[in-house]
């Protein structure tokens, strides 16, 4: 999910077709997405590291269904003024 909002926000900067707009793009930036994938360093193995992979799902899931949410309002006119 992640490598596939990336490349519609960079097929979007090139003005190219994509499911991406501009208010999911500020909707993902403003719960710290980053556009830029993150250098991958080894993983060890300890339960520090599993805990934060919970944390890291537990939050991407959270944006997931704020991003669905507002899509829904988005498309039944709510926000629209």
């Amino acid at each position: 999910w992640i490598n596939a909002q990336r490349k519609e926000h960079k097929a979007m900067k090139q003005n190219e077709k994509s499911s991406m707009t501009q208010s999911k793009a500020d909707l993902l930036e403003s719960a710290g997405f980053t556009w830029d994938a993150p250098i991958r360093r080894p993983r060890r193995n300890n339960s520090s590291s599993s805990n934060n992979e919970e944390d890291a799902a537990a939050a991407l899931v959270s944006v997931k269904s704020d991003v669905s949410k507002r899509q829904r309002k988005s498309s039944k006119g709510d926000d629209v003024k």
